[in-house]
């Protein structure tokens, strides 16, 4: 029994940046004598044709089935409650359990140009925030349960993203501008960048003094969160030399982890890649 968090927003978004994971389930349990059968699904939304096959909304199932001959008798209690938590998943199920993917190939290919288009055109970070929230899947690599967009810090400060990782840990996204400057001449980290670090570090802050306060602002609970981590996703690979990027992203302290935008269209290809090889 998995006693899944509710299919909110949050968990959604969570669902959605999982590349390979079910996003719609179908469950049928039928009596080899009578033939008689009850149909439950589960789903990132509603679906009327689902439904005009048969197949019930998993929280709206009764609370027992029976068929008319009376040779099969079911408590339907776990299902009403438990059915979404496989949503998101990417395991191998029963014969009488129909998973769908979420994503194809094709989709993600023209996702990835459509990306990279934009980080060609400079935008400002509420349109970068704004294309991410809108396609969750960019976020594929941070293993997200639920993922808050443009979550606050109490009244104080606003995150770009919090991420609350299947590790229990909570990531505050801070987004900065694809021209941001990370590197200075000959190395070391530009004063553009340091000021995005010294921001996020002022968030962890506010959440250490006032816990409990700050993440119900979040929308979560505090043992919800074995810990917070801070993440700057900022400016491009290039002009940078390999070497000097390697160590800026390398040297990092533990609580604090650093991004380029090529390095999330880098994340998109390596799930591609995973497609083509199926």
């Amino acid at each position: 029994v998995l006693n899944p968090p509710p299919l909110d927003a949050s968990r959604i978004a969570a669902i959605r940046s999982n590349g390979r994971g079910i996003h719609f389930i179908r469950q049928r349990f039928w009596c080899r004598e009578c033939d008689a059968d009850v149909r439950a699904y589960a789903g990132l939304e509603r679906d009327a044709e689902c439904e005009r096959e048969g197949y019930k909304w998993y929280s709206e199932l009764d609370p027992r089935f029976s068929c008319e001959c009376g040779r099969l008798d079911l408590d339907l209690s776990i299902l009403r409650t438990n059915l979404h938590g496989l949503l998101g998943l990417a395991i191998p199920l029963s014969t009488e359990t129909t998973p769908v993917s979420l994503y194809e190939k094709a989709t993600l290919v023209e996702l990835s140009r459509n990306f990279k288009e934009l980080l060609d055109s400079a935008p400002h970070e509420e349109i970068l925030q704004r294309f991410i929230t809108d396609n969750p899947i960019l976020l594929n690599s941070f293993d997200a349960t639920r993922i808050f967009p443009k979550a606050p810090i109490l009244t104080k400060h606003k995150t770009d993203f919090a991420i609350l990782t299947a590790s229990r840990q909570l990531l505050l996204v801070e987004l900065e501008k694809t021209t941001t400057r990370l590197i200075k001449t000959g190395g070391g980290t530009h004063s553009d960048l340091q000021h995005a670090f010294d921001q996020t570090r002022d968030w962890k802050h506010l959440i250490e003094e006032h816990r409990v306060a700050a993440l119900e602002c979040i929308g979560l609970r505090s043992n919800d969160v074995a810990g917070v981590v801070l993440a700057v996703v900022a400016g491009r690979d290039k002009p940078y030399e390999p070497e000097h990027l390697r160590r800026l992203k390398s040297g990092m302290a533990p609580h604090l982890r650093f991004y380029t935008y090529d390095d999330l269209a880098a994340s998109l290809e390596a799930l591609i890649e995973k497609f083509a090889r199926v």
